[in-house]
C-alpha cells in the first residue's frame, strides 16, 4: 500500500473539518428555526402546568442521562485503530448501563412525584426513561460518525429526528394528549435518530464482550464522566447560591443576563468544539501540527469572539433598557461582567478538546474539580453582596482559574503561556481599537435616543473592526480565505 503524504492527508482533513463546519453549522440553524416555530405553536396549545410537569419528570432523567455512556462516546472518537470487539464490547456495556438507568428512573420515579406532589410524575418519568434506553442503543453509531468527521451524515440525522420529534410534538398537542405529547415526541425522536443511524453507519454489535480489551478506555472514559458530574454541579452552583441566599427576584435577573452573555458560546463555540475533538484526535500523534492547528483555532475563534463580547460589554444597557424595559435595570452590571468572562470562557472551551483528544481525560477532571472548588466558595462569598457581589466573583475568580487550566492543558503539546497570550495579541489589539472607537461615539451620541446610540454603536463598531483587520491583519484573512476555499 502506498505511503500517504502527510501534507495530502492534512488538506483532506482541512477540507473534512471546512465541511463538518458547514453541516453542523447550517443544521443547527435550521433546526432552531423549525424548533422555534413549532414551540411557538405547541405553546399556544399547552398549558405552562404541562411544560411544567415536563420539567420536573427532566430533572431526573436528564441527570441520569450525564452518565448514559460513561464517556465511552469520547473515548472511542480519541482512540485510533478500534477493533470490533472493542466496539462491540463498548456497546454491551452502554446498553446495560441505559438498561439500568432505566430501573433507576422507574424505582425514583415515585419519590419525585411525592417530592413536587405531583402524582402524574410517576408515569410520566416511567415513560420518559424509555428514551434513556433508545439513546444507549444509537451511542456508538453517532460516536463513529463524530470520529470520522462525517458531520453531513450526522446533521441529517440530528434535523430530521428533530424535525420528526417537533412535527408530532405538534401533532399530538393538537389531538389533546397534553404533557404526553412533549413525552411521546421525545421517544419518536429517539426512535427516528435509531433508524436513521443504523442506515447510515455500516456497523452492528456482535456477541463479544471482554473487559481486558477496553480496560484502558474504561479508565478514560471514567475521568470523562467525573469530569462531566463535577461540571453539572460546578456549572449549577452560582444559580443554586443565588436561589438560595438572595431570593428568586435576585435570581431571575441573575439567569437571564447569564443566559444572554452565553448565547454565542451556545450557539457558536460549542458547535466549533464539537469539530475540534475528533479533529484533533486524528492528529494527536502528530504535535507539530497538533499545536499549529490548536493555536489558529484559538486565534480564529479570538477573532470572533472578542468583539462580540466586548461590544455586548460596550452597548449592554442600551439593548436591556431598549428591548426588555426598566425594570431589567438591574442586571445590566452582571451582563456586562458576564459578557467580559464569556470571551475568556469561549476559548478555554478547546482545553478538554485538546487534552481529550491526546488521551489526558484525567488532567480535564482535575481542571474541573479546581473550578468547583474555587467558584462556588467565591459565589458562596459574593452573595454576602447581593447580585453583583456574586457577579464579582466571576470576574475576580475565574481569570485565575482560566490561566491556571490552561496552563495544565497546553502543557500536553509543549505550549507556554507566553506562546499561547502571544497568539492572541492582535486580536485583542484589533478589539481593543474597535472598543475605543465605539465608547467615542458612544459619548458623543449621548443625547441621541437609545434605539440611535444601538443601531450607530453596532455599525460603527462592526466597521471600525473589519477596516483595523483589513488594513492590519492580511495573515488572518488569507487563514479564512484558505480555509472556505481550499
Amino acid at each position: 500500500m502506498p505511503k500517504i503524504n502527510p501534507i495530502q492527508e492534512n488538506t483532506n482533513l482541512i477540507k473534512k473539518a471546512r465541511s463538518a463546519t458547514y453541516w453542523l453549522f447550517g443544521s443547527n440553524i435550521a433546526i432552531q428555526l423549525i424548533s422555534w416555530a413549532i414551540t411557538v405553536f405547541v405553546a399556544r396549545i399547552l398549558s405552562p402546568d404541562d411544560y411544567g410537569l415536563f420539567g420536573m419528570a427532566a430533572l431526573l432523567t436528564s441527570f441520569l442521562v450525564l452518565f448514559n455512556e460513561l464517556g465511552l462516546g469520547p473515548a472511542i472518537i480519541q482512540k485510533k485503530d478500534l477493533s470490533k470487539e472493542q466496539l462491540s464490547s463498548c456497546f454491551w456495556i452502554i446498553v446495560v448501563i441505559n438498561i439500568s438507568l432505566f430501573f433507576i428512573a422507574f424505582i425514583c420515579a415515585p419519590f419525585v412525584a411525592s417530592f413536587f406532589h405531583e402524582k402524574r410524575l410517576t408515569s410520566i418519568i416511567r415513560v420518559a426513561a424509555i428514551s434513556i434506553v433508545i439513546g444507549g442503543l444509537y451511542k456508538i453509531h453517532y460516536s463513529l460518525l463524530t470520529k470520522e468527521l462525517m458531520f453531513n451524515k450526522r446533521s441529517i440525522v440530528d434535523f430530521v429526528s428533530r424535525l420528526c420529534g417537533g412535527v408530532s410534538t405538534l401533532l399530538l398537542a393538537i389531538f389533546g394528549y397534553g404533557v404526553w405529547s412533549l413525552v411521546y415526541s421525545l421517544i419518536i425522536g429517539d426512535l427516528v435518530k435509531l433508524i436513521l443511524l443504523y442506515i447510515f453507519v455500516d456497523w452492528y454489535p456482535e456477541k463479544i464482550f471482554s473487559h481486558q480489551i477496553i480496560k484502558n478506555m474504561i479508565r478514560f472514559a471514567y475521568n470523562v464522566t467525573g469530569s462531566r458530574i463535577l461540571q453539572y454541579f460546578y456549572s449549577n452552583s452560582d444559580y443554586l447560591i443565588a436561589g438560595k441566599f438572595l431570593g428568586k427576584t435576585l435570581l431571575g435577573y441573575y439567569s437571564l443576563a447569564f443566559q444572554l452573555a452565553s448565547l454565542p458560546n451556545e450557539k457558536l463555540i460549542s458547535l466549533i468544539g464539537q469539530i475540534m475533538f475528533p479533529l484533533f484526535s486524528k492528529i494527536q500523534d502528530d504535535e507539530i501540527t497538533l499545536r499549529n492547528y490548536f493555536l489558529r483555532i484559538v486565534k480564529i475563534t479570538a477573532f470572533i469572539v472578542f468583539p462580540i463580547f466586548t461590544g455586548m460589554y460596550l452597548i449592554g444597557e442600551l439593548v436591556i433598557i431598549l428591548l426588555l424595559s426598566n425594570k431589567w435595570i438591574p442586571m445590566i452590571l452582571p451582563f456586562k461582567i458576564l459578557c467580559l468572562i464569556a470571551a475568556l470562557r469561549a476559548i478555554n472551551t478547546f482545553n478538554s478538546r485538546l487534552v481529550y483528544a491526546t488521551g489526558h481525560p484525567h488532567i480535564d477532571l482535575s481542571n474541573t474539580a479546581i473550578c468547583s472548588v474555587i467558584m462556588p466558595l467565591g459565589f458562596l462569598i459574593g452573595s454576602k453582596y447581593g447580585l453583583n457581589g456574586i457577579s464579582y466573583a466571576w470576574l475576580i475568580l475565574y481569570p485565575m482559574v482560566f490561566l491556571i487550566t490552561t496552563k495544565r492543558s497546553i502543557n500536553v503539546i509543549n505550549i507556554s503561556l507566553l506562546e499561547y497570550f502571544k497568539n492572541l495579541t492582535f486580536p485583542v489589539i484589533a478589539t481593543c481599537f474597535m472598543a475605543i472607537i465605539v465608547e467615542l461615539f458612544k459619548t458623543l451620541l449621548l443625547s441621541y435616543s437609545n434605539f440611535f446610540q444601538l443601531t450607530f454603536c453596532c455599525l460603527i463598531g462592526m466597521l471600525s473592526y473589519a477596516i483595523f483587520i483589513i488594513l492590519f491583519s492580511k495573515q488572518f484573512l488569507s487563514e479564512i480565505k484558505i480555509f472556505i476555499l481550499r
